[in-house]
């Protein structure tokens, strides 16, 4: 195990110089959503961790790793790391960045960001090197966020968890990206009937989704907050309100287009239905390329995989039957893929041990 870790970690370092190199050339980023939401009945966990962090390069001796609090938000693009938990490592700036951070609603603010490499780490030899911009605000405390009493749901016995704070409400330090959001999350899903989703990483198993409430009967408010948020005048507030309200803000409105191709295009087959793609007309659409993305998704699951021989004949064997009923089919290897039009899909095992049939199955990432 701990060989198996160090060569990880080494791994990791190379990835992370690769990306140290490529940060040089990408000067703009961008930040994405917040998401809002109220519950009297239940919590709303999010994906949270605690870790160790250190300057990856510290010129001062006196300096040291402290305990942290990361919130895992594969809707941001980026990674954040507060102001104040860079001074207390002594981080060392790799260079800046003008950013661009764009919030629900279209708020987009324009800052330069120092950017800074430091390292999750913990007790076990576990090591994360990542690249963060520094701000001074990531999101204010979460509340509702105690740990969860796994002796409600028998799914999450004898899990190691990564967060194990009690605390009410919880300080934000990290944000963890996209960028390295898959470098953390190993991809093994554990549910049960009901309660929280467990979600294998390195540095435990991180739950998410509904928990029971403490029965207080309180309302609760959760967000998966942004960055900053402003307004120059009242009336562009309202605005602001309004357009977070309306579903079109968000892609959802009725195109009678879209409704026609949909009904010129639908057609039912022996056992299920088949339409085309909605591809829009006289537009050059622009996939972006996930290879690296997919292929590192690939080799995190066939890692875990392997140490679990059932399950890999198991994984296996759904593949085959899938393939056979014509769910999937294979790849012709010198089919030419076009760029643009070529997506990679992920996939990883759900374990379902609660289930008298159906115990695992294959979940495809089509988002």
């Amino acid at each position: 195990m701990e060989s198996r870790d160090k060569r990880e970690n080494n791994r990791n370092d190379e990835k992370h110089d690769r990306r140290s190199n490529q940060h040089d050339y990408n000067k703009k980023e961008n930040a994405t959503h917040s998401t809002t939401a109220i519950s009297n009945k239940s919590n709303i966990l999010l994906q949270t961790a605690e870790v160790q962090v250190k300057s990856r390069i510290c010129k001062q001796p006196n300096k040291r790793s402290v305990k942290c609090k990361i919130v895992l938000d594969s809707g941001s693009q980026r990674t954040y790391v507060l102001r104040t938990i860079s001074k207390l490592v002594g981080t060392v700036t790799h260079h800046q960045e003008n950013m661009e951070i764009s919030c629900f609603g279209g708020t987009t603010t324009e800052k330069k960001c120092d950017v800074v490499e430091i390292i999750l780490f913990n007790e076990f030899g576990v090591e994360v090197p990542v690249m963060a911009a520094v701000v001074d605000r990531i999101c204010t405390s979460l509340s509702g966020q105690a740990k969860t009493n796994i002796r409600d749901y028998p799914h999450l016995k004898n899990l190691k968890l990564a967060d194990n704070d009690v605390s009410e409400v919880a300080e934000i330090h990290l944000l963890i990206g996209n960028d390295y959001f898959w470098d953390i999350m190993t991809g093994e899903v554990v549910r049960g009937e009901t309660g929280p989703v467990a979600q294998s990483s390195r540095f435990g198993y991180i739950l998410s989704g509904e928990s029971r409430s403490d029965g207080n009967g309180h309302t609760k408010t959760l967000m998966s907050h942004v960055l900053k948020v402003s307004a120059s005048s009242d009336s562009e507030l309202d605005k602001g309100i309004r357009k977070f309200w309306d579903l079109e803000s968000i892609g959802i409105s009725d195109d009678d287009k879209t409704n026609d191709n949909f009904s010129l295009n639908i057609e039912k087959g022996k056992d299920r239905y088949y339409v085309n793609m909605p591809w829009k007309e006289n537009e050059e659409i622009i996939l972006a390329d996930n290879f690296s993305l997919a292929k590192k998704r690939l080799e995190n699951n066939l890692q875990r995989l392997k140490r679990n021989p059932d399950l890999l004949k198991t994984y296996s064997s759904i593949m085959e039957e899938q393939q056979q009923v014509g769910v999937i089919e294979r790849v012709d290897s010198s089919r030419e893929c076009k760029i643009g039009r070529t997506y990679y899909m992920p996939h990883h095992a759900v374990i379902r041990e609660d289930k008298e049939t159906t115990k695992n199955r294959i979940v495809y990432d089509a988002s």
